[in-house]
């Protein structure tokens, strides 16, 4: 298969859903500390409706989130963070519990990717 072929059948894929109860452990697991915490409510805020699909758990203890409106700012008053849109790589932790996020796009054109640790190291 080409990678055109490749890039055209990811695009098409559905989006993979994560249940409510998956969504409480998540809030659990962010609860804990006030920056996180304010954080992960505000992203919930910001998705609305979508929040099942625009929230995918790795394997590797990351969660991968759709970039909405609004999230530059939420990091911002979340962490402190200050994302300037021509970035292209911003990797950031939290003062507080010392949790990893990072922010990359492979092309200015391209869609952006944030991921954030599910659990502070």
């Amino acid at each position: 298969m080409t990678e055109q072929a490749e890039n055209n059948e990811a695009a098409e894929a559905p989006p993979q859903t994560i249940t409510p109860g998956e969504l409480d452990k998540i809030t659990h697991y962010f609860a804990p500390c006030g920056r996180c915490g304010h954080f992960w409510v505000g992203y919930r805020v910001l998705a609305g409706e979508e929040l099942q699909t625009a929230v995918q758990q790795t394997d590797d203890g990351w969660l991968r989130l759709a970039w909405r409106q609004g999230m530059r700012n939420l990091l911002l008053k979340s962490y402190g963070s200050r994302l300037d849109v021509d970035h292209l790589h911003f990797a950031g932790v939290c003062k507080e519990c010392r949790r990893d996020f990072t922010f990359s796009r492979e092309e200015e054109d391209a869609s952006p990717r944030f991921m954030i640790r599910l659990l502070p190291v």
